[in-house]
């Protein structure tokens, strides 16, 4: 999702522990602000430097097409601008297009 938001300040050490109910560990990424970007700072997440230009699986995919749902969009549209639904949907769309993380 990082690529689809812009987080760029994503390093090795913004990782939380959440327990589910049944007591299973789940790694959970923190929030810092920088969801939707920060102009002109790149992506420093170490995820992504390890995982820059792997192809998206099916899964992903799937996923990613889930996002374009209209529905998605009206909803998405309550809780964020105009310009920021849009700005995340042409990403999402980038990722569908090229099959890969850039």
């Amino acid at each position: 999702m990082k690529v689809d938001t812009r987080r760029t300040d994503r390093d090795g050490h913004n990782w939380i522990v959440h327990t589910d109910d049944s007591g299973q560990p789940h790694l959970r990424l923190t929030d810092h602000g920088y969801a939707f970007g920060a102009p002109g700072r790149a992506l420093a997440s170490t995820f992504y430097r390890q995982h820059q230009g792997l192809e998206l699986d099916d899964q992903i995919k799937g996923a990613l097409q889930r996002l374009m749902d209209s529905q998605f969009k009206d909803e998405l549209g309550r809780l964020l601008p105009d310009h920021l639904v849009d700005d995340l949907l042409r990403r999402v769309q980038g990722l569908l297009d090229h099959g890969r993380l850039p």
